[in-house]
């Protein structure tokens, strides 16, 4: 039986900075529900920006997330999933050379879990490796998937 594993390594040092298991990995067609929070369109002119998109649990039990970036159109641009564990679990969705407009999003399917989940986005200049913008989590907003949402309620 293959068993997935994904190491992540420091360019410049060549450590690995992150492992994943095959715990973290899941299935395609995993149900991610109606449950989501996204940021406003984000716009970087033309700046040269990297995103960085996290994810803390404060709440009892591990959830499990989708975190993604999508482009004007709701297009998914990058994304993963992911159990944020316990305690006070953190998982992060990494966005190197962002396009000009995008927008972060988490999603999960337990409605128990959601208000217990606090995102972060921070937009962070490639040149300099300095943090030029932070969204808390004042700066998400609730939303509905889109293959969950019916024709009549386009939000």
């Amino acid at each position: 039986m293959l068993q997935p594993a994904l190491l992540i390594f420091d360019g410049a040092s060549q450590k690995t900075i992150r492992s994943l298991g095959s715990e973290d990995f899941y299935p395609t067609d995993i149900d991610f529900g109606p449950y989501g929070y996204t940021t406003a369109a984000l716009t970087f002119n033309g700046a040269t920006t990297n995103a960085r998109l996290t994810v803390r649990n404060i709440g009892a039990e591990a959830a499990v997330v989708r975190l993604q970036f999508v482009d004007p159109e709701n297009k998914v641009l990058v994304q993963r999933d992911a159990t944020i564990h316990l305690p006070e679990g953190v998982e992060t969705l990494e966005f190197p050379d962002a396009p000009g407009h995008i927008r972060a999003q988490f999603t999960t399917k337990q409605a128990r879990s959601i208000g217990l989940l606090r995102p972060e986005l921070r937009i962070i200049d490639k040149k300099s490796g300095q943090t030029v913008q932070v969204i808390g989590p004042e700066g998400f907003k609730k939303f509905q998937p889109a293959e969950l949402r019916s024709p009549a309620d386009p939000n």
